[in-house]
């Protein structure tokens, strides 16, 4: 792959991440609306850790060294590939369509990376 696609590729993906990082938030306040319907415990717990998986993501794409020095996997695509399909596979749940829809597209943008 020549300089000009390496560097296309790299920013496109760039792209899907910060895509990733808005469908998390998405998530995150379609189920804190939803937070008076569950009486799971482990929703309102998931609800609260995508944010900081989400803050992290954003984190890692702006490349804030003081604390990407502390997380090191995501400073390459490959670590944000897999941190994606994780955040992606925790998120997935049948009962909620939209969380089963933003998980699977979450995943494909991990894979992509």
């Amino acid at each position: 792959m020549g300089g000009v696609e390496k560097l296309f590729m790299i920013k496109l993906s760039k792209i899907f991440n910060y895509l990733a990082c808005l469908l998390l938030a998405v998530s995150v306040v379609l189920r804190i609306l939803d937070f008076g319907k569950s009486t799971n415990p482990f929703f309102y717990l998931l609800t609260f850790y995508l944010v900081g998986f989400g803050a992290l993501l954003i984190i890692s794409e702006l490349r804030i060294k003081k604390i990407i020095t502390l997380v090191m996997f995501l400073n390459s695509r490959f670590g944000k590939g897999i941190y994606l399909v994780f955040i992606g596979l925790i998120l997935f749940d049948e009962e909620r369509k939209s969380d089963m829809a933003i998980s699977i597209i979450t995943v494909l943008i991990g894979f992509f990376n």
